[in-house]
């Protein structure tokens, strides 16, 4: 595993040789590299982790298809009572009455 000390870089650690600035330059690329593939390879086992665990592929127990083997009697429920309802009411514009003259209008399209 790497070593991920956690302490910060300041410009007075840098080098002053531009050789050995350089050489740091292209480790800390190195390191950053490494550590970029590890947070996909991270990314990727967390989204594998979260299928695995959630959805219907994720219902894979030992002895669990003969939960659904016996079968079990289940009592019939009793009918719903009648309710009797006396009346109900529309809400929104009232019809129109029955005896008002309809005509039909044809439109030229």
């Amino acid at each position: 595993m790497l070593d991920m000390s956690p302490a910060a870089i300041t410009a007075a650690d840098l080098p002053l040789e531009p050789e050995a600035l350089q050489t740091f330059a292209l480790e800390q690329n190195r390191l950053a590299c490494v550590l970029w593939e590890q947070l996909e390879i991270l990314q990727h086992q967390l989204a594998q982790l979260n299928r695995a665990g959630c959805g219907a592929r994720s219902e894979r127990l030992a002895g669990q298809a003969e939960l659904f083997d016996a079968t079990t009697d289940l009592p019939i429920p009793p009918d719903p009572a009648k309710v009797p309802v006396t009346g109900h009411t529309r809400r929104g514009r009232p019809a129109l009455p029955k005896d008002l003259p309809r005509t039909r209008v044809a439109y030229d399209l």
